[in-house]
Order: C-alpha cells, then structure tokens, then sequence
C-alpha cells in the first residue's frame, strides 16, 4: 500500500486493539467503519436457513476492508457478521470521514482499485464454487491465504470452501 494512502488512513481514523473471539458486526447492525486492519485476522460470516455459519471472507492485516461492504454502501442493516479470529489492532473510519476522504484524488483511486478487485475477487469465487472441484478450491484457498491454514479453525476453512469439515480432513490428507 501507498505511503500517502497509510498516513491518509491512520490520520483520519481511530485505532482500536481488539481482543480474539470479539464479534465487530452483529447481523441487523449497520456497518458505519472502512478498516484498515494492521495486524489480525477476521472472519466474515453469516448465518443460512438451518442456522449454520457459513464463511464469506477472511481478512488478515495488512489490508483494508469493511465489516459489511453492501451494508457500509447502503448504511443499511446487513446481514454479513464480523469477528476477531485473533487478536487485532485496527483503524476504523467512520462514513462520514470516508465520504469526505473520497472527494481527494488519492483516496478516491485507492477506494476504485479495492472496489475494483474485490468484485473480482468475489466472482472468481463465486464461479469456482459452481465449477470448481473442493480440492481446487482449497488449492486456491492457500494461495489467496498463505499461513492462514494453521491459525484457524479448520471448521472456518471448510464452510468457506463448502465443504463438510470431514471432507476438509480427507482433501489434506490426500494433498500431504
């Protein structure tokens, strides 16, 4: 990341150290922050039908995200979770400093170029869980995540790949 968008995000945020097993964004709650996660890792989850857990994302720092991102954009309840899988340190901006942030240049191409991969990002994913098979989604996995394998619960790691945590087990052994 740019040094002139760090200084830009830590000067127009407020830091936040926040302890492991913390949920960030309860469903039914309005994601008002744009994060720049320094260190740590979260998970982002909601809860289907049957009441299950399903993972949509992991961030680990350094990176930027929201909590929420179709709920920061509508700043409308959403239904997507947050929590801390460790501890983490955070810079939390509040919509209002990012809506005035966006009227720089600067910011404004650094929030086109993350809009711009995450929609990326989020239909390569899409199309790989209709094409792909879980062994070449969990390759992928470790390629998208490095070192995140062996700092999670591996429950997290199979719901994000779609597949039962028994397959999870038989695909490493397999792989191993």
């Amino acid at each position: 990341m740019q040094e002139d968008i760090i200084k830009l995000l830590t000067e127009n945020s407020k830091p936040r150290k926040v302890p492991k097993n913390t949920i960030l964004l309860h469903e039914g709650e309005v994601c008002r922050s744009f994060v720049f996660l320094k260190d740590g890792i979260t998970r982002h989850y909601f809860t289907d039908r049957k009441g299950n857990d399903v993972t949509k994302n992991f961030s680990t720092g350094p990176a930027t995200f929201m909590y929420s991102i179709s709920s920061f954009i509508t700043q409308e309840p959403g239904i997507v979770q947050c929590e801390t899988l460790s501890d983490v340190v955070l810079y939390e901006i509040d919509f209002q400093n990012f809506q005035k942030l966006l009227e720089t240049p600067v910011f404004s191409d650094f929030w086109s170029k993350k809009l711009s991969k995450f929609i990326v990002k989020k239909e390569n994913k899409e199309i790989s869980l209709l094409r792909d098979d879980a062994t070449t989604r969990y390759n992928t996995f470790l390629k998208d995540f490095p070192g995140l394998l062996n700092k999670i619960p591996h429950y997290y790691i199979a719901s994000y790949l779609s597949i039962s945590p028994e397959t999870l087990s038989r695909i490493r052994k397999t792989i191993s």
